[in-house]
């Protein structure tokens, strides 16, 4: 999230002072934060608070928003969420704008799976947003941070967003600079921070491609700057630059925030290191026991495989919220491997992305619900170890 804050800050000096070039300074005298950090940091907060129950997460995020409302009075809210903040009772209100996509982020680094991803985004945005192109906005943007995350390529990203929110990727910085125009609505703003995000190749060069299409800043240089975070490591001078320009307390809000993401990616990091212990078994390719039940009123049962703990193990871990591809089945489409066999996963693993190799282990897993044997098969073939071998040199920290 510490990429959008970075994004905010360094385009606010330019909202009202568009620029139409990339070379500019990125920190000037008049470079500070905006609603837009201070209502990220919100929603992170009551992200954690409510963490893995949406009805108490809804709850942790609307008192967050109104509490850091209320210690932030003069950041200059959109009039609508002005009217939300001081409401007794307050309701989503018909708009459609950035605001819900720009204050999102933290929902693709609290979660792990896409699934978590985009339904924790959609519930942010329920909050104060109604209009379809605001909600949309929020789960497109989320879902690119955590498919950045995943170290997938750029065009896997495309065609994700692209196919499943309808938003046209194919325009350069340069045509949609020439055409932009002041606009806080989302379907105008999300699509340049996707633009910047896809021409750039450093977070540094995002952030001016960002900022260079003038319009709201701001807001698309903080969109673009949460997606770069997860793709690019960020320079450490501007890390402390943007960090200097943020109050005490924000600084704490953030602190907490990163430690919180700490913590849950070190447990996540846990579980696969579970997953990693068991990879001597199924390095044996040992051949699985099957049962046979005895015939019952002369209807002999079908038999079915025999799993000792590390299947029920791998079964555990694999079906997680936190490792596990609930959209497994999109995923290996996209890849192209909707109808492969087990072998061409063993044969595919060695170039497989770490999120298509998740993708496959999950289906393996599912598919016994179907097949019987099918891990069984997956252990003789010796699809399952080959797998996790690749798993284990591909996985980094920041997918977790």
């Amino acid at each position: 999230m510490f990429g959008a804050i970075l994004g905010d800050v360094i385009g606010s000096a330019y909202e009202k002072n568009n620029v139409s070039t990339t070379d500019f300074p990125l920190f000037t005298p008049q470079s500070t934060y905006t609603c837009d950090t201070v209502m990220s940091l919100a929603v992170a907060k009551g992200l954690i608070e409510g963490y893995g129950n949406p009805r108490k997460t809804r709850a942790a995020v609307i008192e967050a928003l109104k509490e850091y409302g209320k210690k932030y009075p003069g950041v200059e809210y959109e009039r609508n969420f002005a009217a939300w903040l001081t409401a007794a009772n307050p309701r989503p209100y018909i708009n459609s704008g950035c605001d819900a996509a720009v204050r999102a982020s933290s929902c693709a680094w609290v979660y792990n799976s896409l699934k978590y991803v985009e339904h924790y985004a959609e519930i942010t945005a329920k909050i104060t947003h109604s209009n379809p192109e605001a909600i949309k906005a929020a789960k497109a943007l989320c879902s690119a941070i955590f498919l950045a995350r995943q170290a997938v390529s750029k065009e896997y990203i495309i065609d994700y967003i692209t196919d499943v929110y309808y938003y046209d990727l194919t325009k350069t910085v340069d045509e949609l600079r020439k055409n932009n125009k002041f606009s806080k609505e989302a379907a105008d703003t999300a699509p340049l921070a996707f633009a910047a995000f896809l021409e750039g190749n450093s977070y540094e060069e995002v952030i001016r491609l960002a900022v260079s299409m003038g319009g709201d800043s701001d807001a698309i240089s903080c969109m673009a700057g949460s997606i770069a975070e997860a793709y690019y490591p960020i320079p450490d001078e501007i890390k402390e630059q943007g960090l200097a320009k943020l109050d005490d307390n924000l600084k704490n809000t953030l602190k907490s925030y990163n430690d919180t993401i700490e913590t849950l990616r070190t447990k996540r990091m846990e579980k696969f290191k579970r997953l990693l212990e068991l990879k001597p078994f199924f390095d044996k390719r040992a051949k699985t026991e099957w049962y046979a039940p005895k015939p019952v009123d002369n209807i002999t049962p079908f038999p079915y495989p025999k799993y000792g703990d590390e299947v029920m193990l791998l079964e555990e871990i694999i079906q997680d919220m936190d490792f596990g591809d609930f959209n497994y089945e999109d995923t290996l489409q996209r890849y192209e491997y909707e109808n492969a066999e087990l072998k061409d996963y063993g044969m595919g693993a060695n170039a497989a992305s770490p999120y298509l190799l998740k993708a496959m282990l999950t289906d393996i897993v599912r598919k016994e619900r179907f097949v019987d044997g099918n891990i069984a098969d997956a252990v003789r073939y010796g699809v399952i170890s080959t797998i996790l071998s690749n798993l284990q040199k591909k996985l980094k920290r920041n997918m977790f």
